[in-house]
């Protein structure tokens, strides 16, 4: 269910509905560094030490 969520929010963030100047004014990041493969290793690498 949760995986449900998180691609149905990506969709929405990856559309045309949320522009890169809004998202990065929400998150401090571009949509690009935010879903970029090394940002997905840092996060893993969070994860992992907790």
């Amino acid at each position: 269910m949760f995986l449900l969520f998180e691609l149905q929010i990506v969709g929405f963030i990856n559309s045309d509905e949320v522009d890169d100047g809004e998202f990065e004014n929400v998150f401090g990041v571009t949509k690009h560094r935010y879903f970029s493969a090394e940002a997905i290793d840092e996060w893993t690498e969070q994860v992992e030490l907790l």
